[in-house]
């Protein structure tokens, strides 16, 4: 302990030898002062994890991270349930898309602000609108040989009205919509 305080304070505790791979402060094999001969022969290079405090050093935090590593579920959801329904309600206007989840390919798409609709509907957001538009996008995913979706809200999304009206036309037009209600 009395060598290496008296190391320490000398300042030679902060460096490591290359060749041995040990510094003065762990085994002391050699003189305590140097020549200038001896110092060229051994290469020495500073230490940089003991100079930093406990919780950086680089041995300790890389030893303490864990790899975060996503479920067997979460990793094959997206290949076993590829379809997923993404509905957009805004005040004026109505846009519900099918994609593919792995592939990000968009299979099917519906909007009540398309072409097709500007004279047939009287209101672009209503719950009219809401029917046509369920109506037309169950149709293009059968033409697009898409016959199960999955509707996950997003968060803070009520399933209501409207929205209610998408998902009920499209179960009634043969499509399989599994959806979390909570």
């Amino acid at each position: 302990m009395a060598l290496r305080r008296l190391l320490q304070r000398a300042a030679i505790s902060n460096f490591t030898c290359r060749s041995c791979s040990t510094s003065p402060a762990v085994g002391f094999k050699f003189p305590f002062f140097f020549s200038s001969q001896f110092s060229t022969q051994l290469e020495w290079e500073e230490d940089v994890d003991r100079e930093l405090p406990w919780p950086r050093r680089k041995s300790r935090e890389a030893a303490k991270k864990k790899k975060s590593t996503r479920s067997f579920k979460l990793r094959c959801e997206k290949y076993l349930k590829p379809f997923t329904l993404d509905i957009f309600i805004s005040n004026r206007f109505i846009h519900a898309t099918i994609m593919h989840r792995a592939l990000h390919k968009v299979v099917a798409v519906s909007n009540s602000n398309a072409k097709e609709f500007r004279g047939t509907l009287p209101s672009y957001g209503d719950m009219r609108a809401a029917w046509v538009i369920g109506k037309v996008l169950s149709d293009r995913a059968k033409e697009a040989d898409v016959y199960t979706v999955v509707y996950e809200p997003r968060r803070g999304e009520k399933v209501d009205n409207r929205m209610k009206t998408i998902i009920d036309t499209l179960i009634e037009n043969g499509i399989a919509l599994e959806y979390d209600q909570t």
